[in-house]
């Protein structure tokens, strides 16, 4: 993957056109037994090789990470109960120092993944500690 920055990044969702693009190939990837390869591959055709691969990984985990999020307040809507978001990493060579240190901690400062173009951490929830 190229070093490509935040700007170059956000440059591709200039155009209501690939926001729309690029958000039905994310939701086909949830919705069907697309890898995370497949969807990189229908990406290239909107927004070109070098930001695909990029695109494929900050798009799925942003959207996760949403869906997720939406879950837990529904649940709280539901039910009053406060699920405690875990910050997790895939605990390898690519995770950055930022990530890991975050990770298997609960998320106090409500950011979420992605942290940064590339990120591939995750959250899960836990129930809160009583008493």
């Amino acid at each position: 993957m190229s070093e490509i920055d935040e700007n170059q990044y956000s440059q591709i969702f200039e155009t209501v056109q690939n926001v729309q693009k690029i958000q039905e190939m994310v939701h086909k990837f949830f919705a069907s037994n697309m890898t995370i390869g497949e969807l990189e591959k229908e990406l290239e055709k909107i927004i070109g090789p070098e930001l695909a691969e990029l695109a494929a990984i900050t798009e799925v985990t942003r959207a996760a990470s949403k869906r997720e999020q939406e879950t837990a307040r529904l649940l709280k809507d539901k039910t009053g109960v406060e699920m405690v978001p875990i910050w997790n990493t895939n605990n390898d060579d690519l995770v950055c120092e930022v990530c890991k240190s975050k990770n298997g901690k609960p998320i106090v400062d409500n950011r979420f993944p992605p942290e940064h173009l590339g990120c591939r951490c995750w959250v899960n929830y836990e129930l809160p500690e009583i008493g």
